[in-house]
């Protein structure tokens, strides 16, 4: 739980899974463990789906530009940002972010 609360902080930070092992006082081997028996993922793609769910909230309640949205997560670009939450949503940043407005205007 502390390297969860550790990822959620620092979304945005490009830090290796090691300096999180090191900051909860484990190895990367133990942490790898400790994520596949608690969450059935490893902490990589843990902490994806975190920066993904950000994202997500981000793109919903906020009008920013999709590439500060994908700074601000921790992606090296918009591109890379559209790519992984097409993968993980189905639907690029802007067509979620169009899709989400057509249904506000119609509420």
């Amino acid at each position: 739980s502390r390297a969860i609360a550790y990822m959620g902080n620092n979304l945005s930070a490009h830090l290796t899974l090691k300096e999180v092992a090191k900051q909860v006082k484990t190895t990367p081997r133990q942490l790898h463990r400790v994520f596949i028996a608690n969450t059935h993922d490893s902490p990589a793609s843990y902490w994806q789906k975190l920066r993904l769910e950000h994202a997500k909230k981000l793109l919903a309640n906020t009008r920013y530009y999709i590439t500060n949205i994908a700074i601000e997560c921790g992606f090296s670009d918009a591109s890379h940002f559209s790519y992984w939450f097409k993968k993980e949503y189905g639907e690029t940043p802007m067509s979620f972010r169009k899709r989400r407005y057509q249904v506000e205007k119609q509420v």
